[in-house]
């Protein structure tokens, strides 16, 4: 991003605040008078054609007459107007040759289909004229650093804003009020808050970039209502993860919203928040499922990379505490992530035992007990443990001592994070805020409640990476498109997957034989009405003869044409019985999001059982391992209780080909291959149906 317009942004050495009123009960009024009490050291020009004067600085009565006085270049405006004086003020800042333009005006594409036309067109004359929007509906801009405290937000009321390395972008204006007030009340300080509003024209990615590469920015932190553009946060993503910046996101919307309008199980199952936690995962983006965790999990990731905490050898988390009980709260937490919490090894317990004056307890956590609220016992005891080279972080559990002894409680703490070689993190189980504030201030992470401590440390130890996408597939871009199932496994083929043999028999035709294929067989009716055949009796299993498989295409016609009167018939296919181990399920979804692909538990229970793992496609052999270790089915693949393995290895390179070739193709918009077999390890997989719908322009309905 250019260096101006980032200045323009977060350290103008003039601001324009347009419709400012000098009434502080408005919210017109509040930019100004937050500029002038948070110390803002630059030019501030209140716009009002109505008075001389705002807050007590002079006011003119344009921007036009702003931008003649003799002052440094005004660099940003904030626009208070009402929506329908906006695009006149927009007008007035292109002439004035203002470099950036916050709106925070609603009444665009948050109010429909005509504000959509009056928001694109608003952007695309400011974008002529050389100036950047952020917003409309946006609350504004603050910078603690140098007090540009450019916002309408009422949090701002407060006397003292708290500085800080972190960052915050936020979908929602009013959400940024609840998270400096909470993180304030913490000790914990925001560099930069932004509200990007309707994202018209400069968005969430673009933010996110301009502080990724922020020198005084450590970590950023998103609150998300949906995402609007995954390039610009793909561009973002992929900075921040160069420069070893981390980026945690809280995104709304839990539910399977849109699932109804998918056509294949695997779009149902995947549904939109599936997709959105998949991109987020694969560009490197924590998501938290706590509100807390937005502002308590950034400061202990950041220590993680300042350590190099490495989650590919995981080592175990030492927890040191004075109560037992509130030990307990929090190791069922990281227990119930997986997270291995360990005692010392018996040459670091000797060297404690020795270096303590008090006795101790060897075990799986180190309970001091109320002997060791004593700032030479648990100083020693941090010092050793986050020191050790056995642990790859140190956990203090804090019981009263904490609400009303802080120097006791933690000063220890604190001078022992100075010098340990891993992260030391405090979980506080009273409600104690001056302990709190003094770790803050001292930069240790440090946690109310159990569960948000675990979450947080979970992500800190086990981060997701930015995963750069391999190229797909180029041999099959002429690909013809398949109008059944019988044609989808041919492409499947085609592309050098793995498929039944079969042939494709004709309405009507004749049968004598097999037609060179070995009974046992399946028979399918094959129509492009019906893509869940099982439903409609067009399946018919175990044909052991030709005298079993004309009974079986009768049966087939008569049950399909009472099922689906209307449904076009284009033959029946003849297949092999394939038998194996397990049968899974391999889709791929076409999305605003991007590209899918999932793999799961697969079969007529795979919307029952809804196991599934997804990443952004393609995938290479090595992630597709990665998605089947996640699956709870995962460990009977892999041969549970003496039982054969199944072939994971062939299972890997099926769902590799099966994106590569998915996305090569850009007119797919689903595929599902329901069942893969699954065969004994060495002897491959086996796909036996297929289904292809075209991309949403071509008809087909998507998440």
């Amino acid at each position: 991003m250019p260096p101006d317009l980032f200045r323009a942004l977060f350290t103008p050495r003039h601001v324009a605040i347009v419709g400012a009123s000098d009434d502080s009960g408005k919210t017109t009024g509040r930019p100004v008078r937050f500029l002038q009490k948070h110390g803002f050291t630059g030019r501030i020009t209140p716009v009002n054609a109505n008075r001389d004067a705002v807050a007590g600085l002079p006011a003119v009565p344009s921007i036009i007459a702003a931008s003649a006085l003799d002052a440094p270049p005004i660099e940003h405006a904030f626009i208070l107007t009402p929506q329908a004086a906006v695009a006149a003020a927009v007008e007035n800042c292109i002439a004035a040759d203002i470099r950036v333009a916050t709106i925070l005006a609603g009444g665009y594409a948050d109010a429909g289909a005509e504000g959509q036309v009056a928001q694109q067109a608003l952007v695309e004359h400011a974008r002529a004229g050389g100036l950047r929007l952020l917003g409309p509906n946006s609350i504004g801009v603050v910078n603690t650093a140098n007090g540009f405290c450019c916002t309408a937000n009422a949090a701002f009321e407060v006397d003292r804003l708290l500085p800080g390395r972190l960052a915050l972008v936020s979908q929602s204006g009013s959400m940024i009020g609840a998270v400096v007030s909470r993180a304030q009340a913490h000790g914990i300080g925001f560099g930069k808050l932004v509200s990007v509003g309707n994202e018209a024209d400069l968005g969430l990615g673009d933010l996110g970039l301009m502080l990724a590469e922020d020198a005084d920015t450590d970590a950023i932190v998103l609150f998300l209502e949906t995402i609007r553009d995954v390039a610009a946060l793909e561009r973002f993503a992929e900075a921040a993860a160069r420069l070893g910046k981390p980026v945690a996101a809280l995104k709304l919307g839990r539910s399977d919203i849109g699932q109804e309008m998918a056509v294949s199980h695997t779009g149902a199952m995947m549904g939109s928040d599936r997709l959105a936690d998949a991109l987020l995962r694969d560009l490197g983006i924590v998501r938290l499922e706590r509100f807390e965790a937005l502002i308590e999990a950034a400061p202990l990731l950041v220590q993680a990379r300042r350590h190099n905490v490495d989650g590919a050898t995981p080592r175990p988390v030492a927890v040191v505490t004075t109560t037992g009980g509130g030990a307990a709260l929090v190791v069922d937490q990281l227990g119930l992530y997986g997270i291995d919490v360990a005692g010392p090894s018996a040459a670091l317990f000797t060297q404690l035992q020795a270096a303590c004056p008090i006795p101790l307890r060897h075990g799986r956590v180190l309970d001091l007990t109320l002997a060791g609220v004593r700032y030479d016992v648990m100083s020693t005891v941090l010092r050793l443990l986050a020191n050790s080279g056995e642990f790859s972080m140190v956990l203090t559990v804090v019981g009263s001592s904490a609400q009303f002894h802080p120097d006791l409680a933690v000063k220890p703490i604190i001078d022992s994070a100075a010098s340990a070689a891993v992260p030391i993190a405090a979980f506080l189980t009273p409600a104690a805020d001056e302990s709190l504030l003094r770790l803050s201030a001292a930069g240790i992470p440090a946690f109310r409640t159990p569960e948000t401590c675990a979450e947080a440390i979970i992500h800190a130890l086990r981060p997701p990476h930015f995963r750069t996408l391999p190229a797909p597939a180029a041999t099959v871009a002429t690909a013809t498109r398949p109008d059944n199932e019988a044609a989808a496994l041919d492409l499947l083929g085609a592309g050098g997957l793995p498929t039944a043999r079969r042939m494709l028999l004709p309405p009507g035709a004749a049968v004598k034989s097999a037609h060179g294929l070995s009974y046992p067989l399946v028979v399918k009716v094959v129509s492009a009405d019906l893509p869940h055949k099982t439903e409609a009796g067009g399946v018919k299993l175990n044909i052991a003869d030709a005298d079993s498989l004309a009974l079986a295409l009768r049966d087939i016609a008569a049950s399909v044409a009472k099922a689906a009167p209307g449904a076009r018939l284009q033959g029946f296919m003849l297949q092999e019985m394939i038998s194996g181990m397990a049968e899974v399920i391999v889709g791929f979804q076409r999305t605003a999001l991007g590209d899918f692909v999932t793999v799961g538990a697969g079969g007529i229970h795979a919307e029952v059982l809804r196991d599934l793992a997804v990443r952004r496609a393609p995938v290479d052999s090595a992630t597709a391992e990665a998605m089947i270790d996640e699956l709870r089915i995962a460990p009977i693949l892999k041969g549970s209780r003496r039982q054969m393995p199944a072939d994971i290895p062939a299972l890997a390179r099926f769902i590799a080909g099966f994106s590569s070739l998915c996305a090569a193709l850009d007119w797919i918009g689903e595929a599902e291959v329901n069942p893969l077999i699954l065969r004994p390890a060495g002897e491959g997989v086996v796909a036996v149906d297929c289904l292809i719908t075209a991309a949403e322009h071509e008809g087909s309905r998507h998440v």
